[in-house]
């Protein structure tokens, strides 16, 4: 049987086409320790989707700090204090990338505009909390960092996703410093596909880079759907990370001959662009 915390997420979505025997159970859910123990003596895998919902980190104010801390450390502890360790077979955390911005930044005081330094933090502290659990009980656990996702036009956070409905609503986008970042864009159903193969086979307990180690310049995403100059707004100065790639190469071995849907096709498929200029999206 698995269990999943966080019935909103995309991931959650995916998961649930991709496994059988799932149950899903809402992290905001006021009995969510009831609910737990019903299945404390069932041998399960533990999927850990909850975190404070990604698209309104940029807003956090004085009042979310609570709840930003419930959805982000306090669910998994009560989650953890359920459920007997002998009976968790396998744990998957859904980390982000945003943990590698914690280094960079680790002695900045300034900056952090939209939260992103303490979207990271916690997250770190969210993957030792994890990590710690299952190295005590003897449990095979591994931390996934995923990259930005895309595949689901539900997904208030998804960029790429973000792109298309604007596109196709005529919707002005906003361009930060001149989209000269770097991002790695992979598949929502790709990476629940990477969960159930890990969940089913036998794989050493480890800290894993969720993407397809390829990335694209913002501005490029841009180009390739054709946004005119006045349907964007530039934001310049802004802090952020200029490069975040997968290091996949520990994923790569173990899946090997993986195919990851390719995001330029899957932008062309969902949005019908009328220039006739060819649009190289670059790789790298």
């Amino acid at each position: 049987m698995n269990i999943i915390i966080g019935k909103n997420s995309s991931l959650t979505r995916s998961l649930n086409t991709e496994l059988k025997e799932t149950v899903i159970l809402s992290a905001n859910s006021s009995n969510l320790t009831g609910k737990l123990k019903v299945y404390k003596n069932k041998k399960i895998n533990l999927i850990i989707n909850n975190f404070y919902p990604a698209y309104k980190i940029n807003t956090i104010g004085n009042k979310d700090y609570a709840n930003f801390n419930k959805l982000s450390l306090k669910v998994i502890i009560d989650i953890f204090a359920n459920l007997k360790p002998k009976n968790i077979n396998k744990i998957i955390y859904t980390s982000s990338s945003s943990v590698f911005i914690i280094p960079q930044n680790i002695n900045n005081f300034d900056g952090d505009t939209f939260n992103r330094y303490l979207q990271g933090a916690f997250k770190i502290a969210a993957e030792a909390l994890v990590s710690n659990f299952s190295r005590k009980n003897n449990i095979k656990c591994y931390i996934m960092r995923v990259f930005n996702t895309f595949g689901d036009p539900n997904c208030k956070f998804s960029f790429v996703e973000k792109l298309i409905q604007h596109k196709k609503r005529n919707k002005k986008v906003k361009l930060i410093n001149g989209g000269n970042s770097i991002r790695d864009f992979i598949h929502v159903s790709d990476v629940a596909k990477i969960y159930k193969f890990f969940l089913k086979n036998n794989i050493k307990p480890n800290y894993f880079d969720i993407g397809t180690g390829n990335g694209y310049y913002i501005k490029d995403l841009i180009k390739l759907l054709d946004f005119k100059n006045n349907q964007i707004t530039n934001l310049n100065n802004i802090d952020e990370r200029e490069n975040s790639v997968a290091n996949n190469t520990k994923l790569i071995k173990i899946l090997k001959n993986f195919k990851f849907v390719n995001v330029k096709k899957y932008i062309k498929s969902k949005v019908s662009i009328k220039s006739k200029n060819k649009r190289v999206l670059r790789r790298f």
